[in-house]
């Protein structure tokens, strides 16, 4: 018997109806409260992610701003340093050519002296010379000998002493 049967289809319709009602009450509820609070845990872990996202960025944002004023720093101290070595250059190179200036007038000041000595003994040499002239007759071959040798003996002496240096 194939047939249609108007009661049977009623009832067919109220046992799916009490059916449907009694999974959506035992299966599709617990089912849908655990897709939910799946749900809000995804999307509770993607807003701590976007924070996290947003706190790396901020990092890497303060992380770039002290390397750059590091790096200024770092520029502003090589410069001072830069200016200090070149000022501490010109100074030394001032100091010692004060230092060689120094240091000629010493020399000039002892080459000067050297000739006072030098013209005080070769007046003394020429006094001692003309008083054994005077004194005694010697020949001029004699004399000239005598005056190379105390001149000779003099240059000696103040070169002994350290007063002569070229």
């Amino acid at each position: 018997m194939l047939g249609f049967s108007f009661f049977k289809f009623i009832f067919s319709i109220i046992n799916f109806l009490v059916l449907l009602i009694i999974m959506k009450k035992l299966f599709f509820k617990p089912v849908m409260n655990t897709l939910e609070e799946r749900k809000a845990k995804v999307a509770a872990e993607l807003a701590k992610a976007d924070e996290a996202r947003a706190e790396v960025a901020k990092s890497r944002e303060t992380g770039e701003t002290i390397i750059l004023k590091a790096r200024q720093d770092g520029d502003v101290i090589r410069k001072k340093a830069q200016e200090n070595a070149d000022a501490l250059i010109v100074q030394a190179k001032a100091e010692a050519s004060r230092i060689a200036q120094e240091a000629k007038a010493g020399i000039e000041r002892e080459k000067e002296e050297i000739r006072r000595e030098m013209h005080a003994m070769l007046i003394d040499l020429v006094s001692l010379a003309s008083r054994k002239v005077m004194y005694g007759s010697i020949n001029e071959d004699h004399q000239k000998a005598l005056i190379e040798s105390a001149v000779g003996q003099s240059l000696k002496q103040s070169y002994l002493r350290g007063g002569m240096t070229n």
